[in-house]
C-alpha cells in the first residue's frame, strides 16, 4: 500500500518490436519486465507491485483507495511488438477489483496504438460494478483472494497490420478502490484452432519467462 511510485524504475524503451509471445507477471524485483513502462502524469499514486497475486508471488496494482484524484489516468505500457506475423493474435489478462461504491467507480481501460500513442483504439474498458470481480461493495482497501479474479480474453485480429503495436492498461481514478492485474499475455496462432486452451501445451521460453499455448489435438 502507500505511494511506491518513486521506488520504480522506468525502463529504457527499444522501439525494435519485441517478438510474441510476450508476458509479463510483474516477478521481477524492478516489477516491470524489459521494455514496459509507466506514465504517472501526476507524479503520486500510479502502478505499482504486489504481493496478492492469482499466478506466482506479485501482481501490479492501483491504489485507488487513498488516490483522492478522480479523472487521474495512469498507464502500464507494453512493450512494442508486431501483430502481423499472426492471423489470430490476442490478449490474455487477469484483474480483480472491487467497487467501494456506486458514487466511486474506478475504470480500467486497454488501448492499443500503433504511433507510440498519437492515436489509440479502445479495446476494454470497464468500470464500476462491470468491473468489479465482488458481490456488492468493499469499504475497506480491496484485498483479493484467489477467487476474487477474473480472466479476460481480446482477440486482437482486427489489427493484423500493427506492426509497431502498443497496449495501454489506463487507470482513471475515482477514488474507489484498489484494482490489480497480474499474468498479463500477449500471443496468437494462425489458426484458432490452437487457441483452444483447455488442455495447453504450455511451452516456457527465454529467461523472461514467455509462455505460448497450443492446443493439445492429439495429432
Amino acid at each position: 500500500g502507500g505511494n511506491d511510485s518513486q521506488n520504480i524504475t522506468i525502463n529504457t524503451i527499444s522501439s525494435n518490436p519485441s517478438s510474441l509471445p510476450i508476458e509479463e507477471s510483474f516477478e521481477s524485483s524492478q516489477m516491470l519486465g524489459a521494455n514496459w513502462s509507466i506514465k504517472n502524469p501526476d507524479n503520486s499514486f500510479t502502478w505499482e507491485q504486489n504481493s496478492n497475486a492469482i499466478d506466482g508471488s506479485y501482481s501490479t496494482y492501483m491504489n485507488n483507495y487513498d488516490y483522492n484524484s478522480p479523472g487521474q489516468e495512469d498507464d502500464l505500457i507494453s512493450p512494442f511488438f508486431d501483430l502481423s506475423l499472426f492471423s489470430w493474435p490476442r490478449l490474455t489478462f487477469k484483474h480483480a477489483y472491487s467497487l467501494y461504491s456506486n458514487t466511486y467507480p474506478d475504470t480500467l481501460t486497454v488501448l492499443i496504438t500503433n504511433d507510440c500513442g498519437i492515436t489509440n483504439t479502445i479495446i476494454y474498458q470497464k468500470y464500476g460494478s462491470a468491473l468489479s470481480t465482488t458481490q456488492g461493495f468493499t469499504q475497506q482497501a480491496f484485498v483479493p483472494n484467489q477467487s476474487q479474479w477474473a480472466g479476460d480474453t481480446i482477440m486482437l485480429n482486427a489489427f493484423i497490420s500493427f506492426d509497431k503495436a502498443q497496449l495501454i492498461f489506463r487507470n482513471t481514478n475515482k477514488y474507489g478502490n484498489n484494482l490489480y492485474l497480474d499474468h498479463i499475455m500477449i500471443d496468437g496462432a494462425n489458426n484458432i484452432s490452437y487457441l483452444n486452451t483447455t488442455s495447453p501445451i504450455e511451452m516456457l521460453q527465454t529467461k523472461e519467462h514467455l509462455k505460448f499455448y497450443f492446443k493439445n489435438s492429439g495429432t
